[in-house]
């Protein structure tokens, strides 16, 4: 069986509306997405030493550029880089959170339970043995 080709099943590129105007964010490249593994993994410590936008470089790559071109806000900037990391480490839901709460873990946690709302039941264990009584 042949493979189906990959464009086929990729999620279509994150478009970030900023200022009237559409920002088309490109895949990680290799080089990038080598560097951004280190660094998650904590195998590469130099990032602390560098300013935050080393980071926003990284997983926007030539986005960047084109924001500071543009003019665009910096926390708009940010917004987008916290957005291209969240969908490099954890999918598009986590992506699309990331762009409608910020960078702010208890907003996102708020959005992400609206958008997919836990249900008790399925947190519930399944297993089938007695729980034990404490004293």
């Amino acid at each position: 069986m042949a493979l189906s080709a990959y464009e086929t099943f990729a999620n279509e590129p994150l478009v970030f509306p900023i200022g009237g105007k559409k920002y088309t964010l490109q895949p990680v490249s290799i080089a990038n997405g080598r560097i951004l593994a280190n660094l998650i993994s904590g195998r590469d410590k130099k990032l602390s030493t560098q300013p935050g936008e080393v980071l926003w470089k990284l997983v926007l790559g030539d986005l960047w550029d084109q924001f500071e071109a543009d003019g665009v806000p910096a926390e708009a900037a940010t917004r987008a880089g916290v957005t291209a990391l969240a969908e490099y480490q954890y999918g598009r839901d986590a992506a699309e959170a990331a762009w409608e709460a910020g960078a702010d873990p208890k907003a996102l946690q708020a959005y992400m339970e609206t958008k997919h709302p836990a249900n008790r039941a399925q947190r519930r264990s399944t297993g089938t043995a007695a729980a034990k009584k404490t004293r």
